[in-house]
């Protein structure tokens, strides 16, 4: 780790916003608000949340970012769809990214991928823990923006769509064991005219929450998500002190304790290309990603992962560092930073998970 003071974590964030965006400070997005009917999403959140609501409490919001396109009359859109619903009463916004477990609305009791299709029936459920998380939420007083990753989930359906020039195989990943996302750092045609590829995971997770934010008052904003989704909450809550609270499951380990690094012999790299782009670890490995996220006076960070996790990310890495990285925290003056490895083997929130994160969140 090398960031010794809440200050150097600061000026860490500002080297990783200019990384990223190209500038000082980022580019919020426009953000298109459309109704369930309106996306072809359902119309209502029932089989997501137990609840029904009014039209006007639920839809969907959706970024657009340019590539550059075979042709500059032709730039690839690269769409981003959330999901949100506004409760009554509400006074808390948890974000949920849903990582890799596809999407949010369909109700496909398969976890096990994409069919290879474009349409609603091949965006697949969340695995239980990820649907109970947000059931609890949205019963407890939580309003929910629900961001799938770029090009998987419900923005998997945009792939081939006419008009969006970005030519995908949507039936199957980059490489065997990869996602669809991992044509960004191999498709130049891809990249944004500004900026970096990255963006693309952050910008609809910041700018869906300037919309949010600009529809209601909260007294506290969260992130969570599992894997993937826990690596986004991981980076988003660095670059951005508006989530006060962040709690990601099973989402990274620091560069040095990885599978390829603590097992030899071992083949492959543990996490996807956004894991490992220099244009990130570069600038700050995720040591310091976790000590940016609690750089900010009453912020807390709560890092949760399965023992024999099946995926990645087991308790054998974390148990090397968790403990003195708490101790750093606490030592330079950071916020609550806590690192916590439950036993199970599940690449998914566990119920106690769900219980700890939900107690917090809530709580005082």
């Amino acid at each position: 780790m090398t960031l010794a003071t809440p200050a150097a974590a600061l000026a860490k964030r500002a080297a990783l916003t200019n990384a990223i965006w190209g500038s000082s400070a980022r580019i919020p997005l426009p953000v298109t608000r459309y109704s369930c009917s309106e996306a072809g999403g359902p119309a209502n959140l029932a089989l997501t949340t137990y609840w029904a609501p009014d039209a006007d409490d639920c839809g969907w919001l959706v970024v657009q970012s340019l590539g550059v396109g075979l042709t500059p009359s032709a730039p690839a859109k690269i769409h981003s769809k959330m999901l949100y619903a506004q409760f009554p009463g509400a006074t808390r916004l948890l974000i949920v990214h849903g990582g890799h477990h596809q999407g949010f609305t369909w109700p496909n009791p398969t976890d096990g991928g994409y069919t290879g299709g474009t349409t609603p029936a091949d965006v697949h459920w969340q695995p239980p823990g990820m649907r109970w998380l947000i059931k609890r939420a949205a019963v407890n007083g939580c309003d929910l923006l629900m961001v799938p990753m770029p090009l998987m989930g419900e923005n998997r359906i945009f792939c081939d769509r006419d008009g969006e020039n970005v030519d995908l195989v949507v039936a199957g990943p980059q490489t065997p064991d990869g996602n669809p996302h991992e044509f960004f750092p191999i498709r130049p045609d891809l990249w944004p005219v500004t900026g970096h590829w990255l963006k693309f995971f952050l910008d609809p997770v910041l700018s869906g929450l300037d919309w949010m934010l600009a529809a209601r008052a909260y007294d506290r904003v969260g992130i969570t998500g599992v894997s993937g989704g826990g690596w986004t909450s991981t980076v988003a809550a660095a670059l951005d002190p508006r989530i006060e609270r962040s709690y990601p499951v099973s989402g990274s380990v620091p560069l040095a304790y990885r599978r390829e690094v603590i097992r030899p012999g071992y083949a492959g790299r543990e996490g996807d290309a956004e894991q490992y782009e220099p244009a990130l670890v570069g600038t700050a490995d995720y040591d310091d990603l976790y000590l940016m996220g609690v750089a900010d006076a009453g912020r807390r960070s709560h890092l949760y992962y399965s023992m024999c996790d099946p995926v990645c990310f087991s308790g054998e890495a974390v148990s090397r560092f968790g403990s003195a990285l708490e101790r750093h925290a606490a030592d330079g003056g950071f916020g609550d930073l806590r690192i916590r490895v439950l036993p199970g083997d599940t690449h998914d929130f566990q119920i106690p998970m769900v219980d700890a994160i939900l107690d917090d969140f809530l709580g005082a």
